[in-house]
């Protein structure tokens, strides 16, 4: 394709260069808003149904890995600590007196059907509870320096 000389050795400007007036076309605002409005005029890294689709799925993974990164990069964190834990197991002391409520309440009302389950699920808990004083043994008390 041949290329236009440059702006010095032109006769005339380009089209680019000299809008055409408005009366020339008067659909041309509603046009020129309607692409710029459509959701494949936004740009892909702030068009969240595009980030959303399944195909781009390794990309917010990858940036799930990156932002943190960078981030600690950024404060000058070398050393990190990472405690996993889960906010739905209660001490042991707490899990025992569900329990013994749920217990007490569905002698009261052995028919009730929510009521057994609840306690089911108490039991559960309770059972795991032993977790929440295993985990302090293996933290550390020293301050990070």
């Amino acid at each position: 394709m041949k290329q236009p000389p440059p702006a010095e050795k032109r006769r005339q400007p380009l089209p680019q260069h000299r809008p055409k007036p408005g009366s020339d076309d008067p659909e041309a605002p509603a046009k020129t808003r309607a692409v710029i409005t459509s959701p494949s005029y936004r740009r892909a890294d702030r068009d969240l149904d595009f980030l959303q689709r399944g195909d781009m799925r390794g990309l917010r993974l990858m940036l799930d890995y990156l932002k943190p990164q960078t981030l600690l990069n950024e404060h000058d964190v070398a050393h990190t600590i990472v405690v996993f834990g889960s906010t739905r197991i209660p001490e042991p002391a707490a899990a025992q007196h569900a329990t013994a409520t749920l217990t007490d309440a569905l002698a009261a009302n052995p028919n009730d059907a929510e009521l057994r389950q609840r306690l089911d699920i108490a039991r559960r808990i309770e059972a795991k509870s032993r977790y929440y004083d295993v985990a302090p043994v293996r933290r550390s008390r020293r301050t990070l320096r």
